[in-house]
């Protein structure tokens, strides 16, 4: 029999190991908005926040997320975006790019340990009305490489490097191919590719679409209906025999998805567009099966419910 006193140190092994896997390997959560729980689960990552936060956004203008910054103490908060946040930021170091380009990331990361990337900017809109998506990794090796990608913004230093663990890949428009990482895993699908994306422009990726719809791959989809404009392909996906659909909710659907095989996913902020190639952007490619499945789930969620033909 073993006592309480010698299976004190026992506990702490086990405790310590734990807290190491859940810092250095543990599964990402996936989040939808508008959700309440979403906004809540940024903020509760914002107030445990101990010794620095780093956000890269296209914006920021979300009143319970600056107060939340403005209360952190001691904490040394660097944010970098396309346009200037609110004049209320009280404590924090503002970066606004500038140049023939978007800076288009959607990226937070909370001492050095935790990261979110998604679809979504840090707006009061993005999180209450448009749907997105956000996921949070709690991985110490991502959150390293992602804050080594934020220092290079943060200095104006190139940084070409992506991220590949086998579970996750990571890589950067304008730096790396983006449009090639998706068209390349377009054309390795065997059976279906469903993807709900905001603005869809790009010749190249329709391209690959339109070649496994040929092929006998089934291909389904949702545009945001505000920009079925004249260069759209949306009909020209539609031509070729893909199921393609407006979507239908009060906000706009502002994710950048897709789901090839039901095997792997690619998000992040990169829409389907020409523009994006010269655009500061993200691009994940994620072949985690329960957040496969997770992806898979809300879109066919939202094709049945938030969109139309």
């Amino acid at each position: 029999m073993i006592s309480m006193k010698s299976r004190a140190p026992i506990i702490v092994i086990f405790l310590c190991a734990f807290s190491c896997r859940l810092l250095c390997s543990a599964p990402a959560s996936l989040y939808f908005t508008p959700d309440k729980r979403t906004e809540q689960v940024i903020l509760d990552l914002v107030k445990s926040a101990e010794k620095s936060i780093c956000i890269a956004t296209y914006s920021l203008s979300w009143d319970a997320l600056v107060k939340e910054l403005n209360g952190k103490k001691g904490v040394r908060i660097r944010i970098i975006s396309d346009s200037a946040p609110p004049g209320g930021l009280l404590n924090s170091e503002v970066r606004v790019m500038s140049g023939n380009f978007l800076f288009h990331p959607k990226i937070m990361i909370i001492d050095g340990l935790i990261s979110v990337v998604g679809s979504g900017n840090f707006t009061e809109s993005g999180f209450r009305r448009h749907h997105n998506h956000f996921l949070v990794f709690s991985d110490r090796k991502m959150a390293g490489f992602l804050s080594r990608k934020f220092d290079s913004w943060w200095l104006g230093e190139k940084n070409d490097v992506y991220y590949d663990d086998g579970r996750i890949s990571i890589f950067f428009s304008p730096e790396n191919d983006c449009s090639k990482v998706i068209c390349d895993r377009i054309l390795s699908s065997k059976k279906s590719v469903n993807f709900a994306v905001y603005h869809f422009t790009s010749v190249e990726i329709a391209r690959a679409l339109v070649k496994r719809r040929m092929a006998g791959v089934t291909v389904s989809g949702m545009v945001e209906r505000g920009s079925i404009e004249p260069y759209s392909v949306y009909g020209m996906l539609a031509n070729y025999g893909c199921r393609v659909r407006k979507s239908n909710m009060a906000g706009y659907l502002h994710d950048k998805f897709m789901v090839i095989d039901g095997e792997f996913a690619i998000s992040g902020s990169y829409n389907f567009t020409a523009a994006a190639r010269k655009n500061v952007e993200v691009v994940m490619v994620i072949r985690d099966p329960s957040l496969v499945l997770e992806f898979m789930e809300e879109w066919k969620r939202i094709w049945r419910w938030k969109s139309l033909p």
